[in-house]
């Protein structure tokens, strides 16, 4: 397990994840996306739908619902099979404490929103459509290419800490 030093959240573990082939999450209510021409929504949460798609139409479909919402794959954890929900929030820890021009030069190298403070080395971001990936590419991303940062990903009451090999092995198992 990975030490996730300042924020202590519960129930920090190591996910394989798997996308789904034929579903994908989107930050609106189905009655938004059915303004939109996406009638096959499900409400999920009070502000997210689950989309079902034919595989052959879900990309398709899902460059529809960006230009609704933030939109992103459903996943799936690979040995149970429960869904995994990802948010559109992800919590950073900066190994070291940065100024906060350096916080908003990496907010917005990755498209994100700085939503709370919690102290000087740590930070909750919101994906936006600027983002251009969803929560789980993002910090996958960032574990490869930023080694300023611990960071976590949110699903419901479950929190994931990623650290560079975890991440690599949970980018494995959602496949490209």
């Amino acid at each position: 397990m990975i030490n996730q030093r300042n924020l202590h959240l519960p129930r920090r573990r190591k996910a394989c994840l798997k996308k789904s082939p034929n579903e994908f999450v989107v930050r609106a209510t189905p009655e938004k996306l059915q303004e939109h021409g996406i009638t096959e929504a499900e409400k999920i949460s009070p502000s997210s739908s689950r989309v079902t798609a034919s595989e052959d139409q879900l990309g398709t479909m899902m460059d529809q619902a960006r230009n609704v919402a933030t939109t992103h794959h459903a996943y799936y954890e690979a040995e149970t099979g429960k869904e995994f929900l990802i948010t559109d929030r992800i919590l950073v820890t900066f190994r070291d404490p940065l100024p906060a021009e350096k916080v908003d030069e990496f907010a917005g190298r990755y498209g994100l929103a700085e939503k709370e403070t919690y102290s000087d080395r740590d930070y909750l971001f919101q994906l936006t459509t600027h983002t251009r990936m969803d929560a789980v590419k993002l910090v996958v991303e960032l574990t490869e290419n930023e080694s300023l940062i611990d960071i976590q990903l949110t699903s419901g009451d479950d929190s994931i800490v990623i650290g560079r090999q975890i991440a690599q092995s949970v980018y494995r198992g959602i496949g490209r």
